[in-house]
């Protein structure tokens, strides 16, 4: 008999750091327990494991972790299932993303100054673009009719597929009263690293796959990504970042600072693409 959710984990190390054996707990605490575990080891990029990992899977539906996050409720697996089954215009639902409640001052004043750190909890159905990688839920079916994620991409995968979600005639939703705990860069030196590689990772796809690149809502999580000439683009992320040096939020300037710094590096280090 076929499994009811096959949850796919992308894992460089199968560790995390211990983190993902106290993810499987957690998967093991969940109200549904028709489920397949399938951790998906020392792929790149992500989007080629998310892909391995659905070609493995049995399940009618896929629910997809990040492996350095925690669940923050017995019934997320059922509310996700049931805002699929509830809905046939939605798609795709996630969870809410909220820092560990563990969290030290550092990571909580980054998510305070940084946009997209988390997503508020929500107790209907709500479109949002905070719907990522690290906890949603799809149909199998429209998964791989949808021909799985671009694995070309390095960092615009998850937006660009979002938007084949969208054209097939589909919701993106956060599921009601479902959270995970996503943890942010937990020293200054890991924030600062995190952002150059994004940069660079940016940079491939910007330099290769222009024509693929989506840009993810900035404020207003409940706008669909959108598709704009990199010269419009390039304007409005230096508007951005001169505005977080305007405004005193050194953060968030830092991390336009070093991603632009990444991205001019990556520039010149990507010969070809991936």
């Amino acid at each position: 008999m076929e499994p009811l959710i096959s949850v796919i984990i992308p894992s460089l190390d199968g560790k995390r750091g211990g983190n993902l054996e106290r993810l499987l707990g957690d998967i093991g605490s969940q109200t549904i327990q028709d489920v397949e575990v399938i951790v998906v080891e020392g792929v790149r990029p992500c989007a080629k494991a998310h892909n391995e990992g659905a070609r493995r899977a049995k399940g009618e539906f896929l629910v997809s972790l990040d492996d350095d996050v925690r669940i923050g409720d017995a019934r997320l697996f059922e509310n996700l299932i049931q805002t699929l089954r509830g809905d046939p215009s939605i798609g795709m639902a996630g969870a809410s993303q909220h820092i560990p409640l563990a969290a030290d001052s550092w990571q909580r004043l980054v998510a305070a100054k940084m946009p997209r750190s988390e997503s508020p909890v929500v107790s209907a159905p709500v479109e949002s673009d905070m719907v990522t990688h690290a906890c949603r839920a799809i149909r199998r079916e429209l998964y791989l009719h949808l021909g799985g994620e671009n694995d070309r991409l390095l960092r615009g995968d998850d937006a660009e597929f979002k938007h084949r979600v969208r054209k097939a005639g589909y919701r993106i939703c956060l599921a009601p009263e479902s959270l995970v705990y996503h943890p942010l860069p937990a020293t200054p030196k890991i924030f600062m690293r995190d952002m150059f590689r994004r940069g660079m990772g940016a940079a491939h796809d910007n330099k290769f796959h222009s024509n693929l690149i989506y840009e993810t809502p900035y404020a207003d999580f409940s706008s669909p990504e959108e598709r704009k000439p990199r010269s419009r683009r390039i304007v409005r992320y230096l508007t951005r970042m001169t505005g977080a040096l305007l405004t005193g939020n050194w953060i968030l300037f830092l991390a336009f600072f070093l991603y632009l710094a990444g991205a001019a590096w990556g520039w010149i280090y990507w010969r070809k693409p991936i």
